[in-house]
């Protein structure tokens, strides 16, 4: 678990119930990890995810598009109360993303989670 700012970062594996973030916040999934394509495992961390508040999913990488029609399955699903918004971005530089995350999705929310188990890609982007 590494902290920047006003953006937690921890492994898919890890509880995020760790990360104490309040509501509402967003989050940004790392689909270039394997375990995004298990649908039992992304449906779990997804309604977690819901359940502990977040409002935003922005989905990165290759396996973005398909990460992101699983989780509007979960949230509809789910019949959520409170909107619940998804982008994903499958051909975008990680700077542009981290940049769209920060300043769309993040606006009005307490803050944010990133999700990927390759955390030193990130580095120096958050």
């Amino acid at each position: 678990m590494m902290y920047r700012s006003n953006i937690s970062v921890f492994s898919p594996t890890e509880p995020c119930s760790t990360a104490g973030l309040k509501k509402p916040f967003a989050v940004l999934l790392d689909t270039r990890d394997p375990l995004w394509a298990d649908s039992t495992f992304l449906n779990q961390k997804v309604a977690e995810l819901l359940d502990m508040g977040c409002r935003y999913y922005v989905c990165f990488g290759p396996q973005s598009e398909f990460v992101h029609d699983q989780i509007d399955d979960v949230i509809l699903n789910r019949a959520c109360e409170e909107s619940v918004l998804t982008t994903f971005h499958d051909d975008e530089a990680i700077t542009d993303v981290v940049n769209f995350f920060r300043v769309v999705a993040m606006s009005g929310m307490v803050g944010g989670l990133l999700l990927a188990d390759d955390q030193k890609s990130w580095l120096g982007k958050l």
